[in-house]
């Protein structure tokens, strides 16, 4: 039943014939992911040449997509993670930030291309006609408000191409789950690596006013400390998922590398990173253990039940006993963190200090919302005087707080509705196809959300966010193994 499950999958896209489970295991080898890890950071790094080296980039990206599938998602996949690196690892230019555009348009046409040749068109789901209904209202409310209407149509093309392409895409690849998971696997190991390295060498800090809080932030691999922690916290629930659900190796090389980033967020004081990060993996954990097993299929546990629930006990009082024997250590550790590493010292550590930094953005949504309630004041805008002085058709960054006030400021009650059904519509889907992985992952996001909008931001860390919610649903069949005696004794 497993093996006519991706068999009638494939058939509904139309693209590669779906690999054997030993075909599947050999390709997360120990060799490949180092050659993944290797092809990466030249790639990225290749962008350190400036105009000249954006433009070999742009071109091999575009190669990448055409060749095919797994081609595509993997050059979108590094042109975000490129878009949003180090600068001591990048020079990029006008001619970067034109092409990471084409790339984008590259990769969605050819995925609708892919799509449309099948016989059964995953079009006509629910979700994907609520996000092009819901693009295309924004567009004309953006349109009638009048305010930065060039900027705001570039950037809604490039959030409905980039999640278009990542929900088709993903479905596209799915069956070949395995190749993209050494991808992604090797992905996240460059990120913690180059972190570690930056933090090493010096490179990583750099002077940030975040939401209000200036100061010198670590940042990593990442061109802004929020970036990695937005980013790092779906890395860490893929790497989680992984551990818990695949049937993959080198778990204690996941065990490691889930360790160094999280030391890594802890470093920029992202609040959002790290609470996300155990929100996510908590719902994650949840929809697995209340997903019923069916005459078929069931979820994978790599431990069982019972030893989630006793690790996680037994983690807690650990480090009660730990914290009360080192003196409270932990504790002054962790209202450091709260405290975004010595703003609390300076105001106190309190609710009111905790929310403080968000409360003007929202604020400030609510005002512009009422201003323009039907249609919102336009896609990706502001009335923000730096966005204003800063506004350009290559770069016009807005800082907005909260997912739900910037949505409705943005789109108004129009562009409400529809995001609100489709997210809803998104998750219904996931749940009753079992699809634990891309649930995690696309819940992880969206409660960073609540603490650092970046849902429409693609051509940012949120594109690399919404490809880590791609690269869950692509892992969702490796989530699950047969409950039949027979089968897995083949298998």
């Amino acid at each position: 039943m497993q093996k006519h499950r991706y068999v009638s999958h494939e058939s509904n896209i139309g693209v590669q014939k779906p690999l054997t489970k030993s075909e599947r295991g050999s390709l997360f080898t120990r060799k490949n992911i180092i050659l993944n890890g290797l092809m990466i950071t030249a790639l990225i790094w290749l962008n350190k040449l400036g105009a000249p080296g954006n433009a070999v980039f742009i071109g091999i990206m575009l190669c990448m997509a055409l060749k095919s599938s797994e081609g595509a998602l993997k050059a979108l996949s590094i042109t975000l993670l490129a878009t949003m690196s180090n600068p001591f690892f990048v020079s990029l230019t006008v001619v970067f930030a034109v092409g990471r555009l084409l790339v984008v348009l590259v990769v969605a046409a050819r995925f609708f291309m892919d799509v449309s040749a099948s016989q059964k068109s995953v079009l006509s789901r629910g979700y994907v006609l609520l996000l092009l209904l819901f693009c295309a209202t924004t567009a004309v409310g953006s349109v009638i408000n009048g305010y930065y209407v060039t900027v705001s149509l570039l950037k809604l093309v490039l959030f409905s191409a980039g999640s278009f392409a990542i929900l088709i895409g993903a479905e596209v690849v799915r069956v070949r789950a395995s190749d993209l998971t050494v991808w992604c696997y090797s992905l996240i190991l460059y990120a913690t690596g180059a972190g570690l390295l930056s933090y090493v060498a010096g490179f990583g800090y750099g002077e940030e006013d975040k939401l209000g809080v200036t100061g010198t932030f670590f940042k990593g691999a990442f061109a802004h400390s929020q970036a990695l922690g937005v980013a790092g916290a779906l890395m860490l629930v893929y790497l989680g998922t992984l551990w818990l659900f695949s049937p993959y190796r080198y778990r204690w090389l996941t065990f490691l590398v889930a360790g160094a980033l999280s030391f890594q967020i802890y470093l920029t004081g992202s609040r959002t990173g790290l609470g996300t990060a155990v929100l996510g993996m908590a719902a994650t954990i949840g929809l697995a253990f209340l997903t019923p097993a069916t005459a078929h299929r069931r979820v994978r546990f790599r431990i069982s039940k019972v030893q989630i629930i006793l690790a996680v006990i037994s983690g807690l009082i650990g480090l009660i006993f730990l914290n009360f024997f080192s003196g409270n250590a932990i504790g002054q550790a962790l209202g450091d963190f709260l405290g975004k590493h010595g703003e609390a010292r300076v105001h106190g550590l309190s609710l009111e200090t905790f929310f403080a930094t968000r409360m003007p953005l929202i604020e400030f949504a609510m005002h512009n919302f009422h201003s323009s309630p039907i249609t919102g004041i336009g896609f990706g805008t502001s009335y923000d005087p730096e966005f204003i002085a800063r506004a350009t058709w290559y770069s016009a960054p807005t800082e907005k707080g909260f997912l739900p006030t910037a949505v409705l400021e943005e789109t108004g009650v129009i562009g409400g509705i529809f995001f609100t059904s489709f997210i809803a519509s998104l998750f219904f889907y996931l749940i009753r196809d079992r699809n634990i992985s891309g649930f995690g992952m696309l819940l992880t996001f969206l409660f960073a959300n609540f603490g650092e909008m970046i849902f429409f931001s693609f051509g940012g860390v949120g594109g690399f966010c919404w490809f880590m919610v791609a690269a869950g649903l692509v892992l969702s069949d490796r989530c699950l193994t047969s409950t039949s005696p027979s089968r897995r004794r083949r298998g």
